[in-house]
């Protein structure tokens, strides 16, 4: 990076309740540690932040960091006791770190994450000198992975692109939009309290397909009151997270090819 200042990272590992559907479907202790090819996804992320430069330490989000007492490199991770939300669980790691921006978010569900990914990611982040930037990978680049690929994309008028688990936080700005993410977790299950949180107008264009992206992120800034920008990263492959079993048997599929 340019400024030589080195990236926290935190990588979110909460299981989704105490019986876990993914955790129980692979006979895994922790979803976290459900094995891609020999080597529990958590492990694979964690060998990923490891070979990139920028990065410093690398702290874990998880509900109990007793399931990580036999996993490599242990020692050398800092763990953070998880909330009950992912918002509320990054503010949470935050308020713990001595220095914590910048900072770079990411999930331990990411298998097919690489170091030329993460450094592509945060070189390209820190030059848009956003307050919080956001990874995405284009509709065309995650298809071309796979036929069989599935994945939810946004869809603006000039592209539809798929979120790809990378977050960078420049500084305490980002917080803004840490807090809307907690006031939007909150309402998901109530459509209409979750669409008055946002421009109507903007809203309808969006829905209409009218709204670029860079008129989605102008207006995600004015509303978070802080400067939010994108980076859309040339793999599709950083758009696949392991979230179902039909995931599962694609990136181990996918592996293979790469190995």
């Amino acid at each position: 990076m340019s400024s030589g200042t080195k990236i926290t990272a935190l990588i979110m590992a909460a299981a989704r309740g105490p019986d876990d559907p993914m955790a129980r479907a692979f006979k895994a202790e922790h979803k976290c540690l459900i094995k891609i090819n020999a080597i529990p996804m958590l492990v694979r992320v964690v060998q990923t932040l490891k070979v990139v430069r920028e990065i410093g330490s690398i702290g874990v989000s998880i509900d109990t960091g007793e399931v990580l007492r036999e996993i490599p490199g242990r020692d050398q991770l800092v763990l953070f006791k998880s909330a009950d939300s992912a918002p509320k669980s990054v503010a949470a790691a935050i308020s713990q770190m001595n220095q914590p921006f910048p900072l770079l978010v990411t999930t331990a569900d990411h298998p097919l994450l690489t170091p030329q990914m993460v450094e592509y990611f945060l070189r390209h982040a820190e030059a848009t000198g956003g307050d919080i930037v956001v990874g995405l990978a284009g509709r065309t680049d995650v298809e071309n992975v796979d036929r069989t690929v599935k994945r939810t994309y946004f869809k603006f008028r000039d592209g539809e692109f798929s979120g790809c688990n990378l977050f960078y936080l420049s500084s305490e700005n980002a917080m803004n939009a840490v807090r809307f993410w907690h006031k939007v977790d909150k309402q998901r299950k109530r459509p209409l309290a979750l669409a008055r949180m946002f421009n109507v107008v903007v809203l309808i264009k969006y829905l209409l397909g009218r709204l670029t992206l860079k008129d989605g992120l102008e207006n995600m800034s004015k509303l978070l009151k802080v400067r939010a920008d994108a980076v859309i990263l040339p793999w599709g492959e950083a758009a696949i997270d392991v979230d179902k079993p039909e995931d599962y048997k694609l990136v181990t599929r996918l592996m293979k090819k790469r190995r």
